[in-house]
């Protein structure tokens, strides 16, 4: 083994004893605890119609710049129109039907997961220097399993969640953690 594997090896022992230490001290729950009192369902439940509205006209709009923009590259207020009609249908449809944005929360928060993964393992993978990928996904794992440490309320909301959807995810995020912490370590030994 080489000199710089070595050091990484050292350094991701290093991480993971401080790891253990931020999970003992819990540093993030006093911070984090001011938030418990935002009820942001309750205002989703309340007045969900207008925030579902606000997000078709934000969504249908760049919909209809991504379409539409380069056929109508001088005349933007067609654009626009197309998106402002699309969002009226959509928040009329969504009033008679009765159904709303939020129930794709599932679906969402496993998209943010997945970016946020992938976002961390590029990063990690720019920062090593080379297209060593057992660095990055070292790097993913231990990022995971450093905010689950730093915030053990978050972790056991999506592990004790009544819905089985957010147990799923957490469980394959989990694994996929784990799969990276074999993998990450296979590749810098091997």
């Amino acid at each position: 083994m080489n000199k710089k594997r070595m050091y990484i090896v050292l350094f991701s022992l290093i991480l993971l004893s401080l790891f253990a230490a931020t999970v003992s001290a819990a540093l993030l729950d006093p911070v984090l605890s001011t938030l418990d009192k935002i009820n942001i369902v309750g205002t989703y439940g309340k007045y969900g119609f207008i925030i579902d509205t606000i997000l078709y006209f934000v969504i249908l709009i760049g919909a209809a710049q991504a379409g539409l923009g380069e056929r109508f590259k001088d005349q933007k207020s067609i654009v626009v129109a197309v998106g402002i009609a699309l969002a009226i249908g959509a928040a009329i449809g969504e009033q008679r039907t009765g159904f709303r944005l939020g129930n794709f929360w599932p679906l969402a928060l496993l998209m943010a997961i997945l970016a946020i993964a992938f976002g961390v393992y590029g990063y990690f993978k720019k920062i090593s220097g080379t297209q060593n990928r057992g660095f990055a996904m070292l790097g993913f794992a231990f990022l995971f399993f450093y905010i689950q440490s730093a915030i053990p309320g978050l972790a056991s909301q999506f592990a004790n969640s009544t819905n089985d959807y957010v147990k799923l995810i957490w469980s394959v995020v989990t694994i996929i953690a784990i799969v990276c912490i074999l993998w990450g370590i296979w590749k810098l030994i091997g």
